[in-house]
């Protein structure tokens, strides 16, 4: 009976520890959400640039996203390609996530994700979103696409003869980054890749020359990192 009051008093005196470390993690939770959603990065937009042609978004809808890490997240964001910031609106205002880092975000409807990574391109540090499509689990390689979208701001008719030029977006080559521990590496060609991994020379000619890859598409790629 001793040994059984022990135990009941040894319970009681740990429950409140329990509870309280289970508060935390939802408060850590909620504390991160909060974070990313915060109300302190207003887009007010530019008259200029809701006027022009084209579209600077990914998708112009807003979508339903997964966090890594996170749950229940409400929000609906799209993907500013222009501005490399993910926005969501709330009380018809738009804003602008946080970048918090680590972050992983994942648009089922759209099937791509993204990252938050610092990567370096022409000697500029940056932080922003990639995207990673392919994977050589041997190597600890990574390739990434960034999307790259243009504009042109809006021109007079230089007379009456001709239209005035409207502002427009437009979409660019986008950026191809191979990540190879924790470097980046800017490729837009095989020799490129060479020079991160000069070691597997042989062996990354032959997968080019066997499958034909030309670099010009996001499979030629996946393709040539995953045969690695």
């Amino acid at each position: 009976m001793k040994n059984f009051t022990k135990i009941i008093l040894k319970f009681l005196c740990f429950s409140p520890l329990i509870v309280l470390a289970q508060a935390g993690n939802i408060g850590g939770n909620y504390s991160v959400q909060e974070k990313l959603f915060n109300i302190n990065r207003p887009n007010l937009g530019d008259s200029e640039f809701i006027e022009a042609k084209g579209s600077p978004y990914l998708s112009k809808q807003f979508s339903t996203i997964i966090i890594d890490g996170l749950s229940n997240i409400t929000e609906k964001i799209r993907y500013n390609i222009f501005k490399d910031e993910m926005e969501f609106m709330k009380d018809n205002q738009l804003y602008y996530m946080d970048k918090v880092l680590p972050l992983k975000i994942i648009f089922p409807e759209l099937d791509i994700t993204f990252e938050l990574q610092n990567y370096n391109i022409d000697n500029k540090i940056q932080t922003g979103f990639l995207q990673p499509i392919g994977y050589s689990l041997n190597h600890k390689l990574t390739v990434y696409k960034k999307y790259n979208v243009g504009y042109t701001a809006a021109e007079p008719a230089p007379n009456s003869f001709y239209p005035d030029k409207s502002a427009e977006y437009f979409n660019k080559k986008p950026v191809y980054l191979l990540k190879y521990g924790d470097k980046f590496y800017n490729i837009t060609k095989d020799q490129d890749i060479l020079k991160v991994l000069p070691e597997q020379k042989t062996k990354i000619s032959e997968i080019i020359k066997q499958n034909k890859l030309n670099f010009k598409t996001d499979q030629d790629y996946k393709k040539l990192i995953e045969l690695l």
